[in-house]
């Protein structure tokens, strides 16, 4: 008899109701990760920061520059796709400025005043902003509980959020592939898979942020090679 809470988690849990339901199957589960994913970096800096400051006698100053620009950079790639094409704009529109203002005789008053910037944080604050990155990230964890795709060798299922309804398609009608574009997500490991209509090529879902886009498409070929074709015993009159 199957554990009452399991069952109850079922209710409320995409993940935990969708791996009762196929379990004992050929599967794969594809949780995608919620956009903030993307604000690792800063997260990451900010716990080296706290541990630089608390255990060793680097300036305050040099790393509040760096965290600061470095939030900057990672708020701009967040709100903002970032695709390879306007990474390199962006870069040849800094050096060109950068000429621009050197022609002026600009370039080092520009540089003088971001030098005179001393933002100072100790290390109570660096901790602080990682107990809420944190926390973030454990609503990020809760929210990919809830929005999951399975994979079966005959179909697929598209389950969006708790009280989302789920999409099935047969596997013979989809295709899918992978896109990675943003920048930051080829350096963090994550892509955009894409699901498509196998017949009309027409776009039926894209799931970004899916961490390690060529494994997982890897594994759904593995899945869906398995195209099982019901058998069913005619019956003699």
């Amino acid at each position: 008899m199957a554990n009452p809470l399991y069952k109850l988690l079922g209710i409320i849990d995409n993940l935990t109701a969708v791996r009762q339901s196929v379990e004992g199957r050929e599967h794969m589960l594809i949780r995608p990760f919620n956009q903030a994913i993307l604000m690792y970096p800063t997260a990451i800096l900010g716990i080296w920061c706290f541990g630089l400051l608390k255990w060793t006698s680097i300036e305050p100053a040099t790393l509040g520059r760096i965290y600061l620009w470095t939030f900057l950079v990672n708020l701009l790639i967040l709100f903002f796709d970032l695709k390879f094409g306007k990474a390199v704009i962006i870069l040849f529109s800094i050096v060109i400025a950068s000429f621009v203002l050197d022609a002026l005789g600009w370039l080092g008053n520009v540089t003088s005043f971001l030098g005179e910037l001393e933002p100072v944080m100790n290390s109570t604050f660096y901790l602080l902003m990682s107990i809420i990155w944190g926390m973030v990230f454990f609503f990020i964890w809760l929210d990919r509980r809830s929005h999951i795709i399975v994979v079966e060798p005959n179909h697929i299922v598209i389950h969006d959020k708790w009280i989302g309804e789920a999409q099935s398609y047969p596997t013979e009608n989809v295709t899918f592939s992978k896109e990675i574009e943003d920048a930051l997500e080829l350096m963090l490991g994550f892509g955009t898979l894409k699901i498509n209509n196998a017949n009309t090529g027409h776009l039926i879902r894209a799931v970004p942020h899916v961490f390690r886009p060529t494994h997982t498409t890897d594994q759904i070929k593995r899945v869906t090679a398995q195209f099982q074709v019901e058998q069913r015993s005619s019956s003699s009159s």
